[in-house]
């Protein structure tokens, strides 16, 4: 009998233990599928859902010039089998370009990649991708542990051409911001990392101004094809557009198509032209609530806009003025917060 009932707890004892496993296991279970969801959701974050210090200041009103998706794209964009070919990737085409530059040859060092060199290619169609195909970016080396990229929806002009040699200009490059004159907005993000192992950071943007400058090539003779770019050494914080003169006034150009960010402290936005050849110039906005004027090189005011509306009926407002050739006018534009035009 004894043995018997030892025997019967034994196996109670070995029922319980197997009850609890089982518990002990589905517990488990449950656990693991709780924290992979929370992974997988955290893996589903989009692009445009990176956060970082004046991201929310980063203009992404206007189709194709999402700054935001461009940064975040290179340095953690990923292609369509989810491989990595932004900065963050060590082996990406971007990092190729960027240590290419780095290494240099017959002292052409260079500490900057930027786009307005790259023409076509399937890898910078990834990198823009629709979002941003309206942007152009230099990134900048300051550092191992630190790179700056800067941004800009300015259309920087066209690109010259050099002989088949490479050693003279066959074709001008035409800037659509005269070199040595700023062009803005520029904005500069701040990416940083403890080691050359580690992810990068996207730390912070500011807006600013950069001179327009030549963008130096991959030769000894660097600036023989003549392409429109910016000095990102000479970048540096700045508001722009809140007075009709030259240090304030926003350069603009036939042909662009900007938007002016108005605020409580700037109600009114400042543009400044000197058109190349002499005809009528018309600033024309499809905002209701703007008024655009034009003033001479003296700040005279010469010109007024009105209402009116397009082939297709829809309203706009507008303003035509004659201009003579290599003269300096501006434009003043208020109304709203955020009001593009185009200039023509």
């Amino acid at each position: 009998m004894r043995i018997r009932r030892v025997y019967g707890i034994l196996i109670l004892f070995i029922v319980v233990i197997i009850a609890l496993s089982t518990a002990g296991v589905y517990a488990t279970w449950q656990y693991a599928t709780i924290h992979s969801d929370a992974i997988e959701e955290v893996f589903s974050v989009g692009l445009n859902e990176f956060k970082w210090t004046g991201s929310e200041d980063l203009p992404s009103d206007t189709q194709g010039e999402d700054h935001a998706w461009l940064i975040t794209n290179l340095v953690a964009g990923t292609d369509d089998s989810g491989s990595v070919i932004g900065l963050n990737n060590p082996n990406s085409e971007i990092n190729e370009y960027i240590d290419d530059r780095l290494a240099g040859g017959w002292g052409w060092k260079r500490d900057y990649f930027g786009s307005m060199a790259v023409t076509g290619g399937s890898y910078m169609e990834q990198i823009f991708g629709t979002e941003a195909e309206g942007l152009s970016f230099i990134i900048r080396v300051i550092s191992d542990y630190e790179y700056h990229i800067f941004t800009t929806s300015i259309d920087l002009g066209e690109r010259g051409s050099a002989n088949w040699l490479g050693t003279s200009n066959s074709k001008p490059g035409d800037p659509n911001v005269p070199i040595g004159q700023y062009i803005y907005a520029i904005y500069r993000t701040v990416l940083t990392r403890t080691s050359t192992r580690e992810e990068w950071s996207i730390v912070e943007t500011k807006r600013g101004k950069a001179l327009s400058d030549w963008y130096d090539e991959n030769r000894s003779n660097a600036n023989v094809t003549q392409i429109p770019s910016f000095d990102a050494t000479t970048w540096v914080e700045a508001e722009m557009g809140g007075a009709a003169n030259t240090e304030q006034a926003i350069w603009t150009f036939v042909g662009d198509s900007p938007t002016a960010y108005a605020t409580d402290d700037m109600p009114v936005v400042y543009y400044r032209i000197t058109p190349e050849t002499a005809g009528a110039r018309t600033i024309l906005t499809y905002n209701s609530k703007c008024t655009i004027k034009i003033y001479d090189k003296n700040a005279n005011q010469i010109a007024v806009s009105s209402k009116g509306s397009d082939a297709s009926g829809t309203e706009t407002v507008s303003v035509t003025f004659t201009a003579s050739a290599n003269t300096l006018y501006y434009i003043s534009i208020t109304g709203d917060s955020s009001m593009n035009f185009t200039v023509s």
